[in-house]
């Protein structure tokens, strides 16, 4: 964890500002995350369908309630993105929206509910992100 942030250094970091994922389960290796100084990963449970359950994360950042949420699924021995980062916006997870889920009606398929700047305020946008095999 970085070290504490004063008026003199806030957003600085002193090395890299990354995190680690780490297991318990040592023949999983550590999966790195830039741009990070905490969070706290979600057990996504089985999204695409593959034996064993995606990592979800929303790495901390010193401003902005603007973030990317990152899912991680394990393929050919090692930790991998499942898709894109979703982008939120805090009030998504003020409200409870969840960011994603499986599609119960399409196998292999994805809902993801990302936050989008329209009109007068903060929107969630629902798409579906298919094809999590090809990835």
């Amino acid at each position: 964890m970085p070290t504490p942030q004063t008026e003199e250094n806030f957003g600085d970091c002193v090395g890299a500002c990354d995190c680690r994922l780490r297991f318990s389960e040592a023949t999983f290796s550590p999966i790195p995350v830039q741009n990070c100084i905490g969070g706290g990963p979600v057990n996504e449970g089985d999204l695409d369908g593959n034996p064993g359950d995606e990592i979800g994360l929303l790495p901390h950042w010193w401003t902005s309630c603007w973030r990317g949420y990152l899912v991680y699924t394990f393929r050919a021995g090692a930790w991998q993105p499942l898709l894109p980062s979703i982008t939120t916006h805090c009030d998504q997870w003020v409200q409870g929206v969840d960011v994603i889920e499986k599609d119960r009606e399409r196998p292999g398929y994805v809902i993801t509910r990302s936050t989008d700047m329209a009109g007068s305020g903060v929107q969630s946008t629902f798409s579906v992100a298919g094809g999590l095999g090809s990835l």
